[in-house]
């Protein structure tokens, strides 16, 4: 059975780390353990700078859903002409949203009312009824 390590996206065998160890060895010979010291700091500072990277994209992308949650709350609650005036989107294109300046200007959709049949209109035509046919 062969035993493989999963080390990152790679999945490298006994037989292949066996053989690297060997070339580093032979690379490196004394200074091995100086070397390898060197390159896990390194490797460290790049995780950490990788992870700082990560966080401050996650703070952005938090802000700017936070941003766009208030603009939407704001909007929708109040209908004061200060909160309701053209302003450009937090997507930082430049595209401007076209909000009413009054509630002059919005229509409320109608529709027509249902109004059931009466009672008396289907009681007293029995040749609609589906017991005839």
């Amino acid at each position: 059975m062969r035993m493989v390590f999963p080390i990152g996206l790679l999945d490298i065998s006994t037989g292949t780390l066996v053989m690297l160890g060997a070339l580093a060895v032979l690379l490196f010979g004394e200074r091995l353990p100086e070397v390898a010291r060197t390159f896990g700091k390194k490797f460290n500072e790049f995780r950490k700078s990788v992870q700082s990277i990560q966080d401050e994209i996650r703070s952005v992308a938090h802000s700017a859903t936070s941003e766009l949650t208030s603009a939407f709350d704001t909007s929708s609650g109040s209908s004061s002409p200060s909160s309701s005036s053209n302003s450009s989107g937090s997507n930082g294109s430049g595209t401007k949203r076209r909000s009413r300046e009054s509630d002059e200007d919005y229509e409320e959709a109608t529709a027509p009312k249902f109004v059931p049949p009466s009672a008396a209109t289907t009681a007293d035509s029995p040749e609609t009824t589906p017991t005839d046919a």
